[in-house]
């Protein structure tokens, strides 16, 4: 069994395949109760895959930023990696004409998979693990980048709130998001094309500006108190 390899594999300490990564990372979050599709599970399935420290003792081929996407495309897609992914997992080829699920095609009904928004903070707990320093912030905006682009494309429209989301969990910094901004290839490794990575960008400018203007006030104040000493 495919996954009882993996599992050893981890429990061993041995580096995984991205595409494997997400294989178990999806087993055990399904198995915790956690169903982004269905919106259920929520921040106590997290609490479940999270304890132990799961994700730190996690390895995988090709670094943190191979990591990071196997864990957002474990908690975030609906779709399990194809056995015939490449080695950096951003492929996700489906039989050729093989009907979408409303999932896919970005339906607003009610059977459609839920904001990027309230899931990453949901996910909080998870997804600190690899918060603790700059790679792991960085890997996690990359993450995202490729989630918007390559992993579920019609989700785009929420990159705004989505990076908003991981500002506001703590799980990147200010100065990482503006460097991660002015990076345009930051995601290359992962498969981003060009024009999906400056499509993302524009689409949190917004956000960008707000955390500049913020980061321009602070050093204003600090300045303002240097001189009234």
């Amino acid at each position: 069994d495919q996954l009882v390899e993996l599992q050893s594999a981890l429990d061993a300490g041995d580096k995984l395949e991205p595409s494997g990564a997400e294989m178990l990372l999806r087993s055990l979050l399904e198995e915790a109760g956690w169903s982004w599709a269905n919106g259920s599970g929520g921040p106590a399935a997290i609490s479940k895959v999270a304890a132990g420290g799961l994700v730190k003792k996690l390895t995988v081929e090709g670094g943190v930023a191979a990591k990071a996407r196997a864990l957002y495309g474990a908690l975030f897609t609906t779709e399990a990696p194809a056995a015939s992914d490449e080695a950096n997992g951003t492929e996700r080829p489906k039989s050729p004409g093989s009907p979408k699920s409303p999932k896919e095609n970005g339906d607003s009904s009610p059977n459609s998979s839920p904001k990027l928004a309230p899931s990453i903070g949901a996910a909080k707990e998870l997804l600190a693990q690899l918060a603790h320093d700059a790679p792991g912030q960085l890997a996690q905006l990359v993450a995202l980048e490729w989630l918007l682009t390559v992993g579920c494309p019609n989700k785009a429209r929420e990159a705004p709130l989505a990076l908003k989301a991981i500002y506001d969990a703590d799980l990147a910094e200010e100065d990482i998001i503006l460097a991660w901004h002015a990076r345009r290839d930051a995601a290359k490794m992962l498969g981003v094309p060009a024009d999906g990575a400056a499509a993302v960008r524009k689409g949190v400018q917004q956000v960008v500006d707000w955390l500049q203007q913020a980061e321009s006030d602070e050093v204003s104040e600090e300045e303002s108190d240097e001189d009234d000493e």
